[in-house]
């Protein structure tokens, strides 16, 4: 089964698909007249999460999906009744990450914060400084081991527009200095809503591959990533290891597959 968002009528909604190949349906009884999106399973609580605009401030909901359940916002400190935040990307373990605004002088820019866990609640924690700064960091994708952070940013040294960037995790615990995905992954125009499917697979939306782009020599965002090879699109070349959808959003969600020993690095 496959959470994904998607936009319906001008808003984004949340649906679900039981397959890669079964049409999707609109979860009704977590879609609003507002948007709902960034979709992530909690395996910790078993809940279905996801961020919402309802209240008119993008918060985090959560829901069992189960008959009859209602979402419900997240307890905790994560969720601010003056400040949107979002993006809740879980590892295997249930460790978090989310987006939530920081000052730099005069202005607030989004920025990858980290959201500990404490007896069901899900808290702010503190700014990952090494990713965020005065500029647009944002849509978080923890790897499932919390190796690898996966984000989208327009700081500079990108290929235009929203770029797909990494940072690996040190055995301090700190993160490394962000590395763009290169031109095999980011395109001229926009990369966003970032997600792993395994360790080595990751799926991603673009208006850019397989239309205007720049052509040029792929790379490497780090040897043996595995998330520095050619994206395939996600419709008609589903990787038969993977299971996933693509949604009426306008951006084609495509996916990388996994590392093949054998061949090249990029």
């Amino acid at each position: 089964m496959m959470f994904f968002s998607s936009i319906i009528l001008g808003s984004m909604i949340l649906g679900l698909a039981n397959s890669a190949v079964q049409a999707p349906v609109p979860v009704e009884s977590c879609n609003t007249s507002s948007s709902e999106y960034a979709p992530n399973f909690d395996p910790r609580s078993g809940y279905m999460v996801f961020t919402s605009e309802r209240s008119g401030t993008a918060a985090v909901y959560r829901i069992m999906m189960q008959p009859g359940t209602k979402a419900e916002p997240f307890p905790g400190t994560f969720n601010s009744e003056d400040q949107h935040r979002g993006f809740i990307s879980f590892t295997s373990s249930g460790e978090a990450v989310g987006v939530a605004y920081g000052q730099y002088e005069e202005q607030s820019f989004p920025g990858i914060v980290t959201a500990p866990r404490d007896n069901g609640a899900l808290n702010l924690g503190h700014p990952l400084t090494a990713l965020n700064g005065p500029f647009f960091v944002s849509h978080p994708a923890i790897s499932p081991d919390g190796t690898r952070l996966v984000f989208v940013s327009d700081r500079v040294g990108g290929e235009g527009g929203l770029d797909l960037w990494i940072s690996d995790r040190r055995d301090d615990l700190s993160w490394s200095t962000p590395i763009g995905l290169g031109r095999a992954v980011n395109s001229i125009e926009d990369e966003i809503s970032p997600t792993f499917l395994s360790s080595d697979t990751l799926l991603f939306a673009s208006n850019g591959i397989g239309g205007a782009r720049e052509d040029s020599t792929s790379s490497s965002a780090s040897s043996g990533t595995g998330l520095g090879r050619n994206p395939s699109p996600l419709i008609g070349s589903t990787p038969s290891s993977t299971k996933a959808i693509a949604s009426s959003s306008p951006m084609a969600h495509r996916c990388l597959p996994p590392t093949d020993p054998a061949a090249p690095a990029g």
